[in-house]
């Protein structure tokens, strides 16, 4: 038994190094944060009550040398201009704003740092923080009168491609990927239960390595 443990941690300690070496030579760290922004487009139910919006956020990755896929956490804001809701002499004009976190895997078709392209899959699990503000004029409101609605937090799921271009020090990246919020919002605009919504952000950001 004693010489199983010994061999057990002498294969351990030696995988660790080969592990740390083949990092080293891949550019250090496994761990790279970055950070992005672009504009995202609503669809669904979302498209109906909010126009084109923007989005910003940060990202961390984790990319084991042995392995051809790996996995990223975003944190992104998307802010959207609003559309104007008519109704019985009553105007109402939403500004959906959402805040998302996700955990995607990622698949890059190929690490050749020849190449300056490099392809590549996302996709994964999220979960979505969605609220609005609106103005209301007209019949039955104040004119000018500017309120907060609700705030509902929702689960959802995204998927999508990009490209990253390897630079000196770090790599920059364009990507455009599909969230669908479930249950996230009914007919009129308000949070519910009722329809799932959707968004597509385009995204140009950077990844520190």
């Amino acid at each position: 038994m004693k010489r199983v443990l010994i061999g057990v941690a002498a294969l351990a300690i030696t995988s660790v190094a080969s592990a740390q070496t083949s990092s080293a030579m891949t550019g250090g760290s496994m761990l790279h944060f970055g950070l992005f922004a672009g504009a995202t487009f609503p669809t669904g139910a979302l498209g109906d009550q909010a126009g084109t919006g923007f989005n910003v956020g940060g990202l961390v990755t984790y990319q084991s040398p042995d392995w051809p896929v790996s996995f990223r956490g975003d944190v992104a804001y998307h802010g959207f201009s609003g559309k104007n809701n008519s109704l019985a002499g009553t105007t109402v004009n939403y500004k959906p704003k959402i805040i998302n976190g996700t955990a995607n895997a990622v698949y890059m078709f190929s690490h050749d740092p020849a190449q300056s392209m490099h392809p590549y899959i996302i996709g994964g699990l999220g979960i979505y923080n969605l609220r609005a503000s609106s103005s209301c004029s007209g019949t039955y409101c104040t004119d000018g009168t500017t309120d907060s609605g609700g705030s509902s937090t929702k689960f959802g799921v995204n998927g999508g491609g990009g490209v990253e271009f390897p630079l000196s020090g770090f790599a920059a990246f364009v990507e455009a990927r599909y969230h669908h919020v479930f249950s996230a919002y009914d007919s009129n605009g308000s949070s519910g239960n009722k329809s799932s919504a959707g968004m597509i952000p385009l995204s140009f950001g950077i990844i520190f390595r």
